[in-house]
């Protein structure tokens, strides 16, 4: 079995405060910490540190960074042949502020055209086989909806990291969605987020796993109740890249045949060591 992930590569600038300023107020971070990120890169790097066959798909600029995120998935032996470098680029660069318990981002670059970027590098990739498993962000799904068809065509397994997206509209393109509660809140207008979509989930084949910071994770789908999973205690140091990290830990253990319980319990252990670090992964020597 195999990973397929598909993406955009960041490049992380993490400033370190002990809150979010208010309007037209100037601070300083007391620490600043930089390295590669993007969401499914960041899931990709996990996946190939816990011995996960691992293959990346996504365009990749033609900067400084681009390279510093070539390294660092190599690092974690997940296959980087198939990017797509677009000449004359810049890397997108994610500006995040964080105080440990939460964060802020705003990012800026990358490809002008991600949708065309990513069906020009699946255009030349091999076919899923049965049983792999395709995990791809929402903001890139687009150009990715000819290989994903074919994919579950042949048996893959699709998995989608919402990013804020409504899960309504992957719930029939996919077998099981992530996102954390907060991005849920915003796309369904409400607090009470596991009632609302368990109607929806009711509708749909797909299982939805919804991180909830302190609280845990909550599987919602397969026509049962919601199952609640609890997570270990900890004070988090920086949580960029947690939500990434769980969905390493929670796929690899479904690779293993893990229930989706052990799964999301898996997801919850490794997202717990990640967020007691600065960044998405660990920063590279040298």
């Amino acid at each position: 079995m195999a990973f397929i992930v598909i993406g955009g590569l960041n490049f992380d600038i993490v400033l370190k405060t002990d809150r979010f300023p208010v309007p037209h107020e100037k601070m300083s971070a007391f620490e600043r910490y930089e390295g590669p990120g993007g969401s499914a890169p960041n899931t990709a790097y996990w996946l190939g540190k816990l011995g996960c066959e691992t293959i990346f798909h996504g365009e990749l600029a033609d900067d400084h960074f681009a390279s510093l995120s070539i390294e660092s998935l190599r690092s974690a032996s997940v296959g980087t042949s198939h990017l797509k470098v677009s000449a004359g680029t810049d890397s997108r660069l994610a500006v995040i502020i964080s105080t440990g318990e939460s964060k802020m981002m705003i990012s800026s670059g990358g490809p002008r055209r991600p949708d065309q970027a990513i069906r020009e590098c699946l255009a030349s990739a091999d076919a899923p086989e049965p049983g792999d498993i395709v995990h791809i962000t929402s903001r890139h799904f687009g150009g990715a909806e000819d290989y994903i068809a074919g994919a579950q065509a042949q048996g893959a397994i699709i998995s989608v990291e919402l990013n804020g997206a409504h899960p309504e509209r992957f719930a029939a393109l996919c077998d099981f969605m992530f996102c954390n509660e907060d991005e849920l809140q915003r796309a369904l207008g409400t607090d009470d987020v596991i009632e609302c979509v368990q109607g929806l989930m009711d509708r749909s084949d797909a299982t939805l796993v919804v991180t909830r910071g302190a609280s845990g994770a909550c599987v919602i789908g397969g026509k049962h109740a919601p199952i609640h999973i609890p997570t270990a205690a900890v004070r988090p140091i920086d949580r960029t890249g947690g939500g990434d990290a769980f969905n390493a830990g929670f796929l690899s253990a479904l690779a293993r045949n893990a229930q989706v319980e052990e799964a999301a319990a898996k997801g919850l252990e490794l997202a717990a060591k990640v967020i007691l670090h600065n960044g998405a992964r660990p920063a590279l020597k040298g």
